[in-house]
């Protein structure tokens, strides 16, 4: 996604994120390295662009899907 910074004046860049993530392990020495992987990925996608508006699927390292991620981009006044 290109990001469009020309607002009219007033208007603000705004953006909603929800993410639901269940992840299942032997323990939580395996759960939560591979959920804090899995969100490093998001954010460097996020950050070079690579989601649009709406849900997407969320895959940990091995590819198994492990939830969602929802965003909204968009502008308002405040």
């Amino acid at each position: 996604m290109k990001w469009d910074d020309d607002f009219e004046e007033g208007m603000h860049a705004c953006l909603q994120v929800d993410i639901e993530i269940v992840a299942k392990g032997d323990s939580n020495k395996d759960v939560v390295p591979n959920v804090a992987a899995t969100l490093r990925d998001l954010a460097t996608k996020l950050e070079n662009g690579k989601f649009d508006t709406g849900h997407h699927k969320v895959a940990d390292g091995s590819g198994r899907e492990i939830g969602t991620i929802y965003l909204d981009f968009y502008n308002e006044s405040f």
